[in-house]
Order: structure tokens, then C-alpha cells, then sequence
């Protein structure tokens, strides 16, 4: 039996599409396979939903932007070119996104320097494909002060596990807010967090990342944060959130766990930025007005779980 193959598009993408072959024979009692490329041009690709897919959804806390996936999809349509044998279809999906290519050429900063200035220069592509939020792509680039290197990171053996920590690193505020909005807990925080293997969700599902904070030096945890997703009633959402654990009852009575603030610092408007919160290694955790009154410096810990709640890293 000999089938015509055609392509028939359901999911449009901008800069990715499928090549198929002209047709397939395959013989009685046997089968036979057949090639299909995918093919994607990095700086064509925008942030693109299957229409089945709406850019927000309902919370506990309203209605909010979600993350999505960029999707293709489509069928390789087999149509019999005699007889009486059906037309087939086999789905074809891919979920194609684009990658900057920025990196840092500055090196040989004074890591212990108490004050000063200094610059970061930087080398690479970029992406920005227009301004039409969460469709178009910008990429951003925030400095942080690493605090830890792994030192598998860059070796023949480093691990694939997204549980054992690559990289971290803190950047803050402080020193650009006033001494009143130091004190009522305005000032920001954000932690890198990067695994060795991609985390398929950016929450404790896939990757259970943890942050122990100390803020009075006793050596115990005072507050804890962990990544979650927000939820409608007693469904799952798409809508990423960093939680903070009071544990010792800092902020009210102890043991309360609230959402805090989007993973990724993403917006919480409807035309947010996507994060690319899907599939990927490196995770941000924002937190604001964690340092109050009595509090101008903390200590913490970076803490790794598996699904069991058994812990991986430290």
C-alpha cells in the first residue's frame, strides 16, 4: 500500500514548522517507517499557545497570568493513493523555545569588596521579538553575588540530578532603600537556585528546592521557604508562587505558611513575561519584606528533597 503524506497544521507557532515526506509504501503483513523534521528558527520563535489554552487563571488569591508552554502540533496525514485501506493521522507535538546566548566578559572582581561600583559587560545574542505581552520573548539579565559553586559544576562526572545544587546566589536591595523602608519590610530579596538537569515545573513537585533562613544567628531556622503553585479551591494551577513558613513565629503565629511573592519575580498582570518556568535548571526566588526592624543581615541555607522527603543536597 502506497500513502501521499501531507502535513495539517493545528497548533501555528511562529519560526517552527514540519517537513514530511511526499509518501510511504509499505508492504503487505510488514511495516515500514518514515521521517519527519522538525525545524526552528531561534530567532523567529515567540511564545505561541495552543488556543485551547488561555493566558490566565482562576486562584484562591483571583485571576492571575499562568505559565504555558510554546507548543506545535500538528498530524502527518497518510491518505491511501487505491483501495479501500482509511486515511490515517499521526500527531506530531514539540514545544520549542528560544535561548539567549548573553554571557559576562568581565572577571577578576574583587569578590570580599565592602562598597564600590563596577561593571558587568556583556557579550552574545539577545532576544527580543517585540513588545506584545506574554506572546513576544524579551531576555533579561540581573547580576547576582554567588555564594556557591558546586565542585562537579564544569567535571566529566558531574551529576544529571536537578535535587543537587550547581550554583547560588543572593542579590538584594538594601542599600537603595531608606532606613524607614528598611523598617517596614520593604526591601527586596532574590535567590538563584541552578540544579545539574532541567526541573520539569518550577515547584517542589519536580525539584523541591528549599530556603532555611536564620535572622538571629542562633543556628536555627527562623523562617523557611519553598516553591509551590497556587491553588483554585482543591485544583492545581500554573501560577507559580514562592510560600513562607514562619516557623518560629516571626512575622504572626508561628508555624503559618502564605504565599509570598511569583517565582521568578514574574508579574502577576495579565500581560505578564513568561519566565520559561518549564523545563529548565535555574529557578528565582523573590522574597520582599523579609528583613524588618532588627534584622540587617541573616544567614540561610540551600536544602534539596526528593519526591520521598528524603534530603538529596545542602
Amino acid at each position: 500500500m502506497t500513502y501521499n503524506i501531507t502535513y495539517q497544521d493545528i497548533t501555528a507557532a511562529a519560526g517552527a514548522s514540519y517537513t514530511v515526506p511526499a509518501s510511504v509504501t509499505v508492504l503487505a503483513g510488514s511495516s515500514t517507517t518514515f521521517n519527519v523534521v522538525f525545524n526552528a528558527t531561534g530567532s523567529a520563535l515567540r511564545h505561541d499557545r495552543d488556543l485551547s489554552t488561555a493566558t490566565t487563571q482562576v486562584t484562591d488569591f483571583g485571576t492571575l497570568s499562568r505559565q504555558y508552554l510554546s507548543e506545535k502540533a500538528g498530524y502527518a496525514v497518510l491518505t491511501p493513493t487505491a483501495g479501500s485501506e482509511p486515511v490515517q493521522r499521526v500527531a506530531l507535538y514539540a514545544a520549542p523555545k528560544p535561548s539567549s546566548g548573553m554571557h559576562s566578559t568581565t572577571t577578576g572582581i574583587t569578590p570580599a569588596a565592602a562598597s564600590g561600583t563596577f561593571t558587568l559587560n556583556l557579550s552574545g545574542s539577545s532576544i527580543n521579538t517585540g513588545a506584545s505581552f506574554p506572546t513576544d520573548i524579551v531576555s533579561y539579565v540581573k547580576a547576582y553575588e554567588l555564594q556557591y559553586a558546586s565542585p562537579l559544576a564544569g567535571t566529566p562526572n558531574a551529576p544529571t540530578d536537578p535535587n543537587k545544587i550547581k550554583y547560588v546566589g543572593v542579590t538584594s536591595d538594601w542599600v537603595n532603600r531608606t532606613a524607614t523602608e528598611r523598617n517596614n519590610f520593604v526591601p527586596w530579596l532574590s535567590f538563584a537556585i541552578e540544579g545539574f538537569a532541567n526541573a520539569t515545573v518550577p515547584d517542589f513537585n519536580s525539584s523541591d528546592k528549599e530556603i532555611f533562613i536564620d535572622l538571629d544567628f542562633d543556628g536555627i531556622a527562623d523562617v523557611a521557604i519553598f516553591l509551590n503553585r497556587l491553588p483554585n479551591g482543591t485544583s492545581p494551577t500554573n501560577v507559580y508562587f514562592s510560600y513562607l513558613v514562619d516557623i518560629a513565629g516571626v512575622f504572626g503565629p508561628a508555624n503559618t505558611t502564605s504565599a509570598w511573592e511569583p517565582t521568578n519575580a514574574r508579574s502577576t498582570a495579565a500581560t505578564s513575561r513568561d519566565t520559561n518556568s518549564f523545563n529548565n535548571s535555574v529557578i528565582t526566588v523573590p522574597i520582599d519584606g523579609l528583613v524588618g526592624t532588627g534584622f540587617s543581615s541573616f544567614q540561610y541555607q540551600v536544602v534539596t528533597f526528593d519526591g520521598n522527603g528524603q534530603e538529596v543536597d545542602e
